[in-house]
């Protein structure tokens, strides 16, 4: 492990940040506060934005430090964060195509008349994807990943560890099905990759950002205009 950093509580807090949000949104479900899709989805995003907080404000001397050198070569550095972003992409797209899924648009109805009550549930999904991935990249690629670069072994374990599990952490976005999962699982291990060769959390963070708002966020403002469109 990295003998400049040395674990602390709030690496521990950080830790259990998802399986806290996990744990919290499958309550959700258990206590039928998921009936509602206003509610459910108010309060998920309130999850959400709570991890997303305590993520930032925990790990902010790390983002903080390595946002500086990200700004010093920033066209550079964005650039990496595209080519990321594009590669990936590529891997779950590809992934999905080889087990013939279509995760990305199944559940978006695009026919449905606008309302308050579907807008805003609409609007707010389309948001908690640009948090996600300040709290994954600095589980899964720091705490769980670049931590342990310096142990030869060990690094290599904690690649396999934390890309298994961050395909995990989006079982429900496979219907819960494993195997579907293994894009995912090689996407991750992609981004650790580009962590690693540059040694700076931004460029994976902003390559996650960036593949989360080309396939959630700006989807979502699509299909919130046609729906406007539609109900006028």
């Amino acid at each position: 492990m990295d003998a400049t950093k040395k674990w602390t509580w709030k690496d521990t807090v950080v830790l259990f940040i998802l399986p806290v949000e996990l744990t919290v949104g499958a309550l959700l479900n258990v206590l039928g506060l998921t009936k509602n899709q206003l509610l459910a989805t108010v309060l998920v995003f309130l999850i959400f934005f709570t991890g997303f907080l305590t993520a930032v404000i925990l790990k902010r001397d790390l983002l903080a430090e390595d946002f500086r050198k990200y700004k010093q070569h920033f066209f550079k550095n964005f650039g990496l964060s595209i080519l990321g972003a594009i590669i990936f992409g590529g891997i779950i797209l590809g992934g999905r195509g080889l087990f013939q899924t279509n995760q990305a648009f199944s559940q978006i109805d695009f026919t449905a008349s606008a309302s308050l009550s579907t807008v805003v549930p609409i609007a707010i999904s389309g948001i908690i994807p640009l948090m996600a991935p300040f709290v994954e990249e600095t589980v899964f690629r720091y705490e769980l990943f670049y931590r342990w670069k310096d142990t030869k072994w060990v690094k290599i374990a904690m690649l396999i560890v934390s890309s298994v599990l961050f395909g995990l952490a989006h079982y429900n976005n496979y219907s819960s099905v494993p195997i579907l999962m293994l894009p995912m699982m090689l996407a991750g291990a992609a981004l650790a990759g580009l962590y690693y060769w540059r040694g700076n959390i931004w460029i994976s963070l902003f390559a996650h950002f960036i593949y989360n708002a080309a396939f959630s966020f700006f989807p979502t403002i699509l299909l919130i205009f046609i729906q406007l469109a539609g109900g006028k």
